[in-house]
């Protein structure tokens, strides 16, 4: 992935600001241009977006080093891991953050294991069994969890100190 340079951004927002403004353009919408060029900017120097995300995916984005990974997916949502997350971060799929990435070739941080050894469809019970849920799926260092036996669509990820300190295993 091949982002614009510093030196780059710095030398192409000084050709904007020294162009400035139209006639008659507000400064909100003259910031808004500029935002957007900007944004337009850091898409050009990348090969590509990833056209299709699936489950176990690895992808990189300018936001960070480490590549991140598709651990789980409904129709709305990813729930996204990264070698050294504990929760994971559940996005919708239209976000725009996914104009910006790019397919990774990374081995370290996939999902699929858990090294407390939680395991998907395992049932987990907190507040002395009066809550279930089941677990959707499980990466390193965190599992995704969903209402049991009826699920409500409304998932949450939780890390695995969290499972161990508040979860009781069912099954």
């Amino acid at each position: 992935m091949a982002i614009p340079s510093r030196q780059q951004q710095v030398t192409k927002v000084a050709e904007w600001l020294e162009a400035g403004a139209e006639e008659g353009e507000s400064l909100d919408r003259f910031s808004a241009r500029l935002v957007d060029a900007f944004h337009e900017m850091l898409k050009s120097g990348l090969k590509g977006p990833t056209e299709r995300l699936e489950t176990g995916t690895a992808f990189k984005s300018p936001l960070s080093s480490k590549p991140y990974w598709v651990a789980w997916q409904d129709a709305d949502k990813y729930w996204l891991t990264q070698a050294d997350s504990n929760y994971g971060w559940l996005i919708n799929k239209g976000d725009v953050f996914f104009e910006v990435v790019t397919p990774s070739t990374a081995k370290t941080g996939k999902p699929g294991t858990n090294k407390d050894g939680w395991k998907v469809d395992d049932i987990v019970s907190v507040f002395q069994g009066s809550l279930k849920y089941r677990i959707l799926a499980v990466h390193d260092r965190g599992v995704l969890l969903d209402s049991y036996p009826y699920s409500n669509a409304d998932v949450m990820p939780e890390s695995n100190e969290s499972m161990a300190k508040y979860y009781t295993k069912e099954s």
